[in-house]
């Protein structure tokens, strides 16, 4: 059996899941948050998962794509950007809201 390199993870889609990292614990015990700093740090990886993500939208008439947290804004765009939505016409509007209360 071969090992597969890190390489090959760019591109497998289930392999991608090596770019995510657990750090449990945070931001309070019992808590396990998902690191994507090693996704974003690494251009074709990155790439595939944007990828994946907006193939899964094409031919659906998507005309919004929302963002939720900060990771969630980070995707959003390029998504937005692989759908063609922002050549449609004028740019997308920004809106900001409220934090969440708890």
């Amino acid at each position: 059996m071969t090992r597969r390199s890190r390489a090959d993870a760019r591109t497998d889609p289930s392999e991608l899941k090596s770019f995510i990292r657990d750090i449990p614990d945070f931001p309070s015990p019992g808590i396990v948050f998902k690191d994507i700093t090693p996704l974003l740090g690494d251009q074709q990886a990155f790439a595939r998962v944007i990828d994946l993500i907006a193939e899964r939208f094409v031919g659906l008439n998507v005309n919004r794509v929302v963002g939720i947290e900060a990771r969630g804004f980070i995707i959003a765009a390029p998504v937005a950007y692989r759908l063609a939505l922002w050549l449609r016409g004028s740019p997308p509007q920004v809106r900001a809201a409220a934090p969440a209360q708890r």
